[in-house]
């Protein structure tokens, strides 16, 4: 229930940055875009494990914090998993958009 209550507070301070994106993954491209945050930039980004869960997680970094949920899509439901991101400029989302989809 903790990562429930963390997970929601997240989008609270994720909605006071300036830019925002979404976009959304394959259904099978949620583990490798997890994968490529953990190991992201020399470690630019951090994983928000309090916050994150079996399918959710937050990554946090220098003006920018990064969630992807694929709940949806683990329980057969025809959404794919789904990307947001906050930042405080387009340049640096867009870094990270390019990170994720390679």
């Amino acid at each position: 229930m903790d990562a429930l209550i963390e997970c929601d507070s997240m989008f609270d301070v994720a909605g006071r940055l300036p830019v925002e994106d979404r976009f959304y993954l394959d259904r099978s491209g949620m583990a490798q875009a997890v994968s490529r945050l953990s190991g992201a930039a020399g470690g630019e980004l951090h994983p928000v494990s309090v916050a994150s869960g079996a399918h959710c997680h937050w990554f946090v970094g220098p003006s920018v914090l990064v969630f992807i949920c694929g709940t949806w899509s683990e329980l057969g439901a025809v959404m794919s998993p789904v990307v947001q991101l906050w930042g405080e400029s387009t340049p640096r989302l867009e870094s990270c958009r390019q990170l994720l989809t390679g």
